[in-house]
């Protein structure tokens, strides 16, 4: 039975991440005390709705570069070696809320993970990251132009 759900795993997961090759699944278990996701039309209002959010990206530079981002989007990769430390050069205020996403879902709630212990009240996850943003059909900026065929 073990090999049996270890080879589906095996057959599944590269699909899943040939979407995104930084995508990493999300974490198990509970979301951590002020961590909670949003549905892509609470992010949406949020965004339009709060200026003092902070919207942090924490896919590549290259996925910020070639797909766009969401609205007032700072970028940290998380893959940074001084992830926390890049994230403290944003001057964001830990007691406002924080928008956290990246391509699907995976990495957003590992940093929201961090972000919490390093003493972030409010962090919001949207459910499905940028995919789902953009599948919805919510404004990206910096996404370049497609040229018509």
């Amino acid at each position: 039975m073990l090999r049996l759900v270890l080879g589906l795993t095996l057959m599944i997961l590269p699909a899943v991440l040939a979407e995104d090759k930084h995508a990493i699944p999300p974490a198990r278990g509970p979301l951590p005390a002020g961590v909670r996701e949003v549905s892509i039309d609470e992010a949406d209002k949020v965004i339009r709705e709060r200026a003092d959010v902070a919207v942090i990206d924490v896919r590549s530079a290259a996925e910020f570069a070639e797909h766009g981002h969401l609205p007032r989007a700072q970028l940290v990769d998380y893959f940074r070696m001084d992830f926390v430390a890049a994230i403290g050069t944003l001057k964001i205020d830990p007691a406002k809320p924080c928008l956290l996403y990246c391509a699907l879902g995976g990495r957003a709630r590992r940093a929201a993970e961090i972000l919490a212990k390093a003493g972030y009240k409010e962090i919001l996850l949207p459910k499905g990251g940028f995919k789902a943003w953009k599948d919805a059909g919510k404004p990206v900026e910096g996404a370049p132009k497609k040229s018509a065929p």
